[in-house]
């Protein structure tokens, strides 16, 4: 039985943690929250700093497991540390530096003309936008928050800058954000597989974004509506952008913006472990027919996995979003309803007496559903049914 530590112990991460059991590993699970859902169904668990790339290591030194997989972004640098100085299968501490850190992740892709939205870095607060070679509107965001959309927010005038950098420069590790030219177009994600260096893409979404300041996604539907002409370019993009940034063995969940012409792919991030939420623990596998927790966890452990592509169910991630603002009285629903024909998962996740003031970041969605049809139309079909016998009621 091949020994796993699984950093990230979190409610999203006990479909996996449960998977790998069930498939032969012998999981380790470490996550800062001594009440980790994840400890539950985890052989042995370690309530640690995850953040900490030292005490990772010296906790991967005393338990001398097969391979070391992370399950978010505060957790790829101290895998990555820890399975570098142990030998074990990852992408290298600088790649997991590269890739955290949106600011050196753009300086790479730069070396390789790679296209991407303009940018620029910013250690400090700016009174004006003068500074600034691209004109309104543009991103500004942290050069590294630890992923979920922390501190992002679009600008239209000098007023919008000024909060947009306070919000940015809130959610920033080490006091870098970034400005970046507003590109139009579709918002796509990629999840990717590297083994032995190459690139194995499994499927692309396409995003639906709430309409505000916050460009938070409120629905992805899995595969996108692009051709197969257009999924290629997609993907050979994704491979340079993994290329570029070392990466041997590992995952890789990969944000581009599609022109609507259809001329432009830009690449906006890579993050260097699967996609959130229930992308990378359900949705691969109900799209593909690829276990991503375990062809992963196999990598990690220097086995050989079993990565074969296919064509199956169509999937929507909706992310509920009320109009209305406040404190949460309570949520209607029919109790049958997250059995409806198609449902994979269903939850709410603000609890009453909650403040909801919308949806600033994606550690602030409301609920989700995740649906499955044998059509892209039907699967969406359902998220919207979902969706419209749902009530959120709140006092301001």
């Amino acid at each position: 039985m091949k020994s796993l530590l699984l950093i990230g112990a979190g409610a999203f991460q006990v479909k996996t943690i449960k998977n790998l059991s069930e498939n032969g590993f012998e999981i380790i699970a470490a996550d800062g929250n001594a009440s980790a859902p994840g400890f539950a169904y985890s052989s042995r668990s370690e309530c640690i700093d995850i953040r900490s790339k030292d005490k990772i290591y010296e906790l991967a030194k005393k338990l001398n497991p097969d391979g070391i997989m992370p399950m978010n972004d505060f957790a790829t640098r101290s895998a990555f540390y820890a399975s570098q100085k142990m030998g074990l299968h990852n992408p290298t501490y600088l790649s997991g530096i590269c890739a955290n850190d949106k600011g050196i992740m753009r300086e790479i892709w730069s070396h390789e003309e790679i296209l991407q939205p303009r940018h620029m870095v910013l250690t400090h607060l700016l009174d004006d936008s003068s500074g600034i070679d691209f004109s309104y509107p543009f991103i500004v965001k942290p050069a590294d928050s630890g992923g979920g959309g922390r501190g992002i927010s679009i600008c239209y005038s000098v007023d919008d800058f000024k909060k947009a950098q306070a919000h940015a420069f809130q959610h920033a590790m080490r006091n870098r954000i970034l400005i970046e030219e507003f590109v139009n177009g579709t918002e796509v994600t990629v999840e990717s597989l590297i083994y032995r260096g190459e690139v194995i893409n499994l499927t692309i979404s396409d995003k639906v974004k709430a309409d505000s300041k916050y460009r938070v996604a409120t629905s992805l539907n899995f595969p996108s509506f692009y051709d197969d002409a257009i999924v290629s370019r997609i993907y050979s993009k994704v491979t340079l952008a993994i290329e570029a940034l070392g990466i041997i063995d590992g995952a890789a969940h990969t944000e581009l913006i599609i022109s609507e012409d259809l001329e432009k792919i830009w690449l906006i991030e890579t993050g260097l472990r699967g996609g959130g939420g229930h992308v990378f623990s359900t949705i691969i596998e109900e799209v593909t027919g690829v276990n991503a927790p375990l062809e992963l966890a196999k990598i990690c452990c220097g086995m050989d996995p079993k990565i074969n592509v296919e064509k199956k169910s169509h999937c929507t991630y909706r992310f509920f979003n009320p109009e209305e603002k406040g404190i949460l009285k309570n949520v209607n629903y029919a109790s049958d309803l997250p059995k409806s024909d198609g449902v994979l998962d269903f939850g709410i996740s603000l609890k009453k007496g909650d403040r909801f003031d919308g949806l600033v970041d994606s550690m602030h969605r409301v609920g989700y559903v995740v649906t499955r049809g044998t059509k892209r139309a039907e699967s969406i079909q359902r998220a919207n049914l979902i969706e419209k016998n749902i009530s959120f009621n709140f006092e301001n």
